[in-house]
């Protein structure tokens, strides 16, 4: 049975710094010799999502970085893109074609074989380094997180012949060539959407599948894409506070000194800092893709979060900011404390003085 046409999309996301100016990277990519644009999903119900800062994409990267654009398998074609984000990730895109005439059994066997086996970073650690050094006037405070993020899309522009069948399902998504019980089944591959006979989105933890009549309608790839750079997002504050808070309460904890209550003030302050520049950003994460109806869109885009984990990281970045607030006024019962000791052991030093005036006056 011969494979449709479609593409296979493997991405990998790193975070490069507090943020990206899109204009500058473009200019960058411009005199390059590189094609940059902003897509934004374009279906009719696409009306109800709003982004104030589209993802600025470069569709081939190797005008900007030559000679570290990954080799395809053989007879396949691939390309190497970009999409850089205004709150600091970079999503590369390998696109990887077959051939016309492939038989589909070997496109899910090697499809599997790219998303599930092949280190992500051993292609995609060179072309981001590159990337990295070209870009980084447009940088904002420029540090590579630690926080990476992979996943794959099977794009497919119809179902083959003979159906997508669940085997072909758990080779392409979960690399799992045993049948699964049904609990598994809904649990793994349960998110599964149509919105027309003709397409369908599968959406599992590291992959999915898309399949799409239209060639030029990417909108699902695009919120796929969107939502992958919003959890990396909050993988990079959660770790940003698992850094900074030991550091904050070991120095809360210390012995307390003659200058006890003026160290407690800096650390009230850098606490206070720590938390409102996590709050902020993670509230810019959010306000980058908003969408204001229950559409189909949003009901994948919904799903791809939810397979992700992303309610356990915000649930885990707020319960860390809500122990820097408890910190901070434990820090400010602790300073008021210090304050009022040296207030008391000032008066009681001066009544002490005068006390021995008096003597001494005697």
């Amino acid at each position: 049975m011969t494979a449709p046409a479609g593409l296979l999309t493997l991405h990998a996301l790193a975070d490069l710094g507090e943020g990206i100016a899109l204009r500058a990277a473009e200019a960058i990519a411009q005199a390059r010799g590189g094609a940059a644009g902003r897509p934004q999903p374009q279906r009719a119900e696409a009306r109800s999502i709003r982004i104030p800062e589209p993802p600025l994409v470069l569709r081939d990267v190797a005008p900007l970085v030559p000679g570290v654009v990954p080799a395809p398998p053989t007879g396949w074609r691939g390309t190497l893109g970009v999409a850089l984000y205004d709150f600091g990730v970079a999503a590369l895109r390998w696109e990887l074609a077959w051939p016309g005439d492939a038989e589909w059994d070997a496109v899910v066997a090697e499809a599997a074989r790219l998303v599930h086996r092949l280190p992500a970073w051993e292609w995609a650690g060179p072309a981001l380094e590159a990337l990295e050094q070209v870009l980084r006037p447009a940088i904002i405070e420029p540090e590579r997180g630690a926080a990476r993020e992979e996943y794959a899309i099977l794009r497919l522009h119809a179902e083959p012949a003979g159906g997508i069948t669940e085997r072909d399902l758990t080779r392409l998504l979960l690399d799992e060539a045993r049948p699964l019980a049904p609990a598994a089944r809904e649990a793994l591959l349960g998110r599964d959407f149509r919105y027309t006979p003709a397409d369908r989105v599968v959406v599992a933890y590291d992959a999915a599948l898309v399949v799409e009549p239209d060639p030029a309608d990417a909108d699902v790839e695009f919120l796929l894409e969107f939502a992958n750079a919003q959890l990396l997002e909050l993988q990079v504050y959660e770790r940003l506070l698992d850094a900074r808070l030991p550091q904050l309460e070991a120095g809360a904890t210390r012995a307390p000194g003659l200058r006890a209550g003026r160290r407690m003030q800096r650390l009230l302050s850098e606490i206070h800092l720590v938390a409102a520049t996590t709050a902020r950003l993670v509230e810019r994460a959010d306000n980058a893709l908003r969408i204001t109806d229950d559409i189909w869109l949003a009901r994948v885009y919904r799903a791809a979060l939810e397979v992700m984990n992303e309610p356990a990281w915000r649930r885990e970045v707020e319960k860390k900011l809500q122990l820097a607030r408890s910190t901070a006024e434990s820090l400010n019962d602790l300073a008021a404390a210090a304050r009022s000791e040296f207030l008391e052991a000032v008066i009681i030093a001066l009544i002490g003085f005068e006390i021995l005036l008096t003597l001494l006056g005697r």
